[in-house]
């Protein structure tokens, strides 16, 4: 295990990011039971709120289980859950997101307690505000719970993040959408300050530093017209419709079919939309 405290305090805003290794879910190189990241030396009270938000790149869709313990996030190409007090919630990406391996997204959650509501914000949109009612009555964020916490073990999550930081309030889109920007907000992560936390880093696991963060590259990606799909329809006047979805905008209709044809070849689209 490796403390690196130390080295958080001296780094600049933004440096420190975990890359974890892919190993496989079942085989023989699956990484030993004490690979995982954990926090030393945290102290919380009991939370009656929480929300968390990280920065995350994933090497494979169906390696995504970041978080395990009091609370579990995993995203898989079969389904993305949050799961509290044992309960899975399934939330969905939208459809316009498209996954590529070690493309960087940010993702946070609010979680209120007192009301049992769930909130869950991708890329700072918010695609999930619904109340958890069933078993969660007795429910508890357990004093310290951050000492029993496990985060990127090897063999259920592959890629990097970075910025995982806590609050025991719930945050607002505001300041969530400010994150997203590359701003700092006035609240300061009171239950977890990435820049100042002491990590315990498990085999498997190598600390990064890099020059750019995350939210500048995204904003650049989202600048770009990144099409998935192509449709072709003939009108009566033999033109060409064409149809996309795109982040970023709706490029114009190619004026004839031959240009349409080529735009699908030098993209290498399908001509079937989703």
């Amino acid at each position: 295990m490796l403390a690196i405290s130390f080295i958080l305090a001296l780094c600049l805003k933004h440096c420190l990011f975990l890359k974890i290794v892919r190993t496989q879910r079942f085989g023989e190189d699956k990484a030993p039971p004490q690979s995982f990241l954990r926090l030393n030396n945290v102290r919380s009270p009991v939370l009656t709120s929480l929300t968390s938000c990280l920065w995350i790149s994933l090497e494979l869709e169906d390696l995504g289980f970041v978080w395990d313990s009091e609370f579990k996030i995993q995203l898989e190409k079969t389904g993305k859950y949050i799961a509290i007090g044992g309960i899975y919630v399934r939330f969905d990406f939208p459809k316009e997101f498209l996954f590529t391996p070690e493309k960087w997204f940010f993702f946070c959650f609010t979680y209120d307690n007192k009301n049992k509501r769930l909130q869950v914000f991708l890329n700072s949109k918010n695609i999930y505000n619904e109340v958890i009612e069933t078993h969660l009555d007795s429910f508890i964020i357990e004093q310290d719970f951050l000492k029993h916490e496990r985060f990127g073990k090897p063999g259920q999550f592959a890629g990097q993040f970075t910025d995982l930081n806590m609050w025991s309030t719930i945050i607002n889109y505001d300041d969530i959408n400010e994150l997203y920007s590359c701003e700092e907000i006035v609240k300061v992560p009171d239950v977890l300050d990435w820049k100042t936390a002491e990590l315990n880093l498990g085999p498997n696991i190598t600390l990064l530093e890099r020059e750019v963060h995350p939210c500048n590259e995204h904003e650049n990606h989202e600048s770009e017209q990144m099409i998935y799909s192509v449709k072709i329809s003939m009108e009566p006047e033999k033109k060409a419709e064409r149809r996309c979805n795109a982040l970023g905008g709706i490029m114009k209709a190619p004026e004839n079919n031959s240009e349409l044809q080529k735009l699908v070849k030098n993209l290498n689209l399908t001509q079937d939309c989703p």
